[in-house]
């Protein structure tokens, strides 16, 4: 596997860059899987001369988040609308990113969380500052201002490509081999999460077994002080 070869399976930025080269190379079949699950698109072709990967993002007016920020993928359309894709592996949401990305964009554009799994939270969909001036003192809303999809869908829809590739001769083998190498990866890195996640629940339960545990001695205690206290009284009255 190439991927393996270059190391580059566990880097954030590399997979937003192959990402970014995947989908604006196989727009129309990435926006028409994604249609199927619930995505809006803007209409057009992309501009694919525009397409890249860390896009910046510019503080909003009137905030009192003093936040630049960039966008993992963006492939803007030759209207001037856009699909941003905010691609969460392992780290934390930041204040306010998805609602700043969202005021980056042109109205009817489309934003995406992909992820493995997990949803933003509302310290990324909302700005809690109060500012009495912004201009985007709101909370997004899911399906409505923007998207969640997982890698297990990419990994779908990657599987669809391949088998493309397959039917459509020798021109797109190399293609298709490559596609399925980075399959690979992802299966191998959804595999992980899964388990982590398995690792994750089973601590959880140890805590919370313990927690309890300690819970029901702090009970006996107090139990025992009552009874002796109680005691005490009666056999001592004031």
């Amino acid at each position: 596997n190439i991927f393996h070869i270059l190391q580059t399976e566990d880097k954030e930025r590399f997979h937003s860059r192959f990402l970014c080269y995947l989908i604006k190379t196989r727009y129309n079949s990435f926006k028409k899987y994604f249609i199927g699950k619930g995505v809006d698109f803007p209409d057009g072709e992309l501009n694919l001369d525009k397409c890249c990967c860390e896009f910046p993002c510019g503080k909003m007016i009137g905030c009192k988040l003093d936040i630049c920020g960039y966008v993992d993928i963006y492939l803007p359309t030759k209207s001037g609308c856009a699909v941003a894709i905010e691609v969460k592996w392992y780290a934390d949401d930041q204040p306010a990113q998805l609602l700043r990305y969202k005021n980056c964009l042109k109205e009817n554009s489309t934003l995406i969380y992909l992820s493995l799994g997990k949803e933003p939270s509302e310290k990324s969909t909302a700005c809690g500052e109060s500012c009495e001036r912004c201009q985007f003192n709101k909370s997004l809303t899911k399906d409505s201002d923007y998207y969640v999809i997982g890698f297990a869908d990419i990994l779908d829809w990657l599987n669809t490509e391949i088998k493309t590739c397959k039917d459509n001769g020798s021109d797109f083998v190399a293609l298709g081999v490559l596609i399925q190498q980075y399959a690979d990866v992802l299966t191998n890195e959804i595999k992980g999460n899964e388990e982590m996640e398995i690792i994750k629940n089973e601590i959880k339960k140890m805590i919370k077994s313990e927690s309890d545990d300690r819970r029901r001695i702090d009970n006996v205690r107090q139990t025992f002080l009552f009874i002796k206290v109680a005691n005490i009284i009666l056999y001592y009255p004031l």
